[in-house]
């Protein structure tokens, strides 16, 4: 991309005019372009999976507290019907 000239000079001059017309990421290391495309679609997929992980987790949550609260009215039902017999003298 950069046009050798054997003044030297004329090169600084045209690597300058190439970087300006180019603009700042065309003359970055096509390596560095690839780690990026890699860094950032590593932390999409991370960001994906913590995502779904909350809400696995708070799903979880919800459906732990409406079984136990049901359980929990069930177990007083049938405590109100027997009641504590350790108390009762025989």
């Amino acid at each position: 991309m950069i046009m050798n000239v054997k003044a030297r000079g004329a090169t600084r001059r045209v690597s300058g005019l190439v970087r300006l017309l180019a603009g700042r990421n065309a003359l970055r290391r096509p390596v560095d372009r690839i780690e990026g495309a890699v860094l950032a679609a590593l932390s999409a997929a991370l960001a994906v999976a913590g995502g779904a992980g909350i809400a696995l987790l708070i799903s979880y949550a919800l459906c732990r507290l409406v079984l136990d609260r049901r359980r929990l009215t069930a177990w007083e039902s049938a405590w109100s019907l027997t009641g504590p017999r350790w108390t009762t003298r025989r």
